[in-house]
C-alpha cells in the first residue's frame, strides 16, 4: 500500500500540463499516471489544481533562523521545499578561534538576534546543530568567513594565508558544502583581488561544485563587476551563480538587456553561468553597505569610535556623495529605513534617510554615520533600485531562477521573505505573463537542482525524492498589504520527503526536511 496518492490533479511535467496521478511510497514517487487504481493511506483530491516538484529558493538567508526550534514555516507555505543557504559570504562556519570576534561581528550585521553561541566552526557542526530541519538544507560556505578565519579583517593577506584559506575551503566543501559564496561588497571580501578569486574558484571547480557571486556593484560599477565574474568563470571552468540579479540606480535603469546579453556570451562560450533573482524592484541589506569600502577595514567597534572624529566623518561624506557609491546611485528618497533596533530612533522606521534626515535635522550622510554608531552597524535599510521592466526582463531569461534573498527581521522583513515565489506566480506568471506556467515552475525547480547537482530533486518523476507543492493558480493572491509588505496566500498542499507538510494553505509542524549535499541527496 502506498503512503499517498495525489488524484485528479493537473501535472506539470516538463514543459507540459497533463491531468493525472502521483503515488508516494516511503518518501519516494513509484507511479505517475492516469487514474491510477491504487491503495493509499492517505488521498489527496486535487481537482482544478496544479501539482509541481517543491521549490527550489537558491538564494536564502535562513541560516540562523533554522537552527530555531528547526525553522520558521515561511517558505513551506509558498511550495518551498529546499534552501539553499550560505549565501553573499554569510555562513555560520567555519569560525577559526582566533577571530572569532571579527567572524561574530560580520554576522551580526546581517542576522538580527545572533549569538556567539551559534557561531560552528565547520559545515559539519552546523547539520549536527540543525539535525532533523522542517525543510531541505543545502548551504555554500561563505568566502567572508572563510577570509576572516585565516586573516581577519586585514585588506592584504599573504600567499601563506591564501594556502590557508583554499585548504579551509576544501574542507567545508569535502564535508558536503554545496560551493562557495562570496559577497564582493562586504568586509573583508571586498579586499580580494582577482588572484585570490581565482584560486578559490579553482578549488570550488576541483570539487565540481558551484561559486555563488555577489558582485562589487549592481549599479554604475556594473559592467566591471559583472567581467570580472565571467572572466573568472571562462579562465578557471568554476559552475557559476550571480546572486540577485539587478540593475541598480535611476541612471542605470533600461540597462538589464546589456546585462543579459554579457551573460549570454559568456554562456554561448561555453562557460556554465546562470543567476537568481526575486520579484521586487526594492532590496535589502545592511545601512553599513553605504559606507565606503575603507572605512569599513577596522572591526564594527573601532569603525563606531573613529566615527566621533570630524575627519574621518569628512572622507566619508565626501565618498558618500561620489556618484559611484550606493548612497548617490540609489538616492537618499529611495533608501527606507527597515529597520532600527534602539528605541530612540524608532521614529524613523520606515521613512526614507531623506525625510528621517529632515525630522533630525540632520544632513543625511551624517545621519547614516550616526545610525551606525548608535545601532552598531545593525540598521535594515530597503533600497528601492531596480526597474519594473529590468526586473521582468531577468525573471523571464532563460537563464533566471528564483530565490527571495529574505533576511529574517521578525515584522520587519522584506516581504520577499515569506511572499517571492507567490508573488511570481500570482503576479509575474498570472498576471503580467512574463513566462508560462510549465517555464516558471522549471526556473523554481528543475533548473535550480541542475545547478546545484540535485539529481533527484526538481521534476515530478518516478524515483524521485517526494517534494511536490499543489496549488490553484487563480487562488494566489494577496490577502493584506500593509505599506511595503503584503502577505499572499494560495498554496493548498505541501510534500516534502513524502510527507504532508502544508494542509490548507497552513503548516502542520511536521518536521520533515534533510540537511542535504551535492553527493548524497
Amino acid at each position: 500500500m502506498n503512503d499517498l496518492l495525489i488524484r485528479n490533479g493537473q501535472l506539470v511535467i516538463g514543459d507540459k500540463v497533463v491531468a493525472g496521478d502521483v503515488a508516494v511510497h516511503d518518501g519516494i514517487i513509484v507511479e505517475i499516471g492516469q487514474r491510477l487504481s491504487l491503495n493509499a493511506r492517505r488521498v489527496i483530491e486535487a481537482e482544478g489544481m496544479h501539482v509541481c516538484p517543491g521549490f527550489i529558493d537558491m538564494h536564502s538567508h535562513s541560516d540562523l533562523a533554522l537552527l530555531d526550534a528547526n525553522g520558521k514555516d515561511w517558505k513551506l507555505r509558498q511550495g518551498v521545499t529546499t534552501e539553499v543557504i550560505g549565501n553573499c559570504g554569510f555562513s555560520l562556519f567555519p569560525v577559526l578561534p582566533e577571530h572569532g570576534g571579527e567572524a561574530f561581528d560580520f554576522l551580526a550585521s546581517l542576522f538580527s538576534g545572533i549569538s556567539r553561541d551559534d557561531l560552528c566552526k565547520d559545515l559539519a557542526e552546523y547539520f549536527r546543530r540543525l539535525e532533523k530541519p522542517n525543510i531541505n538544507v543545502v548551504s555554500f560556505v561563505g568566502h567572508n568567513m572563510l577570509r576572516i578565519g585565516v586573516n581577519g579583517n586585514d585588506a592584504e593577506i599573504s600567499s601563506q594565508r591564501m594556502g590557508e584559506m583554499g585548504k579551509l575551503l576544501d574542507e567545508q566543501l569535502e564535508q558536503g558544502a554545496a560551493g562557495m559564496s562570496t559577497g564582493l561588497i562586504y568586509l573583508p571580501a571586498c579586499f580580494a583581488d582577482n588572484e585570490e578569486l581565482l584560486g578559490l574558484a579553482r578549488g570550488v571547480k576541483k570539487r565540481g561544485k558551484i561559486m555563488a557571486w555577489h558582485i562589487r556593484s549592481e549599479g554604475d560599477g556594473e559592467e566591471k563587476a559583472l567581467q570580472e565574474v565571467l572572466d573568472v568563470a571562462q579562465v578557471s571552468g568554476v559552475n557559476t551563480e550571480i546572486s540577485h540579479l539587478k540593475v541598480s540606480g535611476r541612471r542605470n535603469h533600461g540597462r538589464m538587456s546589456c546585462v543579459l546579453e554579457e551573460i549570454e556570451r559568456s554562456i554561448g562560450e561555453g562557460n556554465a553561468v546562470a543567476f537568481d533573482a526575486y520579484p521586487y524592484t526594492f532590496g535589502n541589506t545592511t545601512i553599513l553597505t553605504l559606507l565606503p569600502d575603507w572605512a569599513l577595514a577596522d572591526k564594527l567597534p573601532d569603525l563606531c569610535d573613529k566615527l566621533a572624529g570630524e575627519t574621518f566623518r569628512e572622507r566619508i561624506r565626501a565618498d558618500m556623495r561620489k556618484s559611484g557609491s550606493v548612497f548617490m546611485s540609489v538616492g537618499s528618497d529611495k533608501i527606507i529605513l527597515a529597520a532600527c533596533n534602539e528605541a530612540e530612533n524608532e521614529e524613523m522606521q520606515g521613512r526614507s534617510l531623506e525625510e528621517a534626515a529632515r525630522l533630525r535635522g540632520s544632513d543625511v550622510c551624517e545621519l547614516v554615520m550616526d545610525l551606525i554608531v548608535s545601532e552598531k552597524g545593525k540598521t535594515s535599510i530597503f533600497l528601492f533600485q531596480a526597474d519594473e521592466r529590468d526586473l521582468r526582463l531577468a525573471l523571464a531569461s532563460k537563464y533566471g531562477v528564483l530565490g527571495t534573498d529574505g533576511i529574517p527581521l521578525g515584522d520587519k522583513s522584506h516581504s520577499r521573505l515569506e511572499n517571492a515565489f507567490l508573488r511570481f506566480l500570482g503576479h509575474c506568471v498570472a498576471v503580467e505573463k512574463i513566462c508560462s506556467l510549465p517555464e516558471a515552475v522549471a526556473k523554481m525547480s528543475l533548473l535550480p537542482a541542475r545547478n546545484m547537482g540535485l539529481t533527484r530533486r526538481g521534476g515530478l518523476e518516478a524515483g524521485n525524492f517526494a517534494d511536490i507543492c499543489i496549488f490553484d493558480l487563480d487562488k494566489i493572491k494577496v490577502q493584506e498589504r500593509d505599506g511595503l509588505r503584503e502577505q499572499w496566500r494560495g498554496v493548498d498542499y505541501v510534500v516534502l520527503n513524502g510527507k504532508v507538510v502544508v494542509e490548507k494553505t497552513e503548516y502542520n509542524g511536521v518536521c520533515a526536511g534533510r540537511n542535504l549535499t551535492t553527493d548524497k541527496h
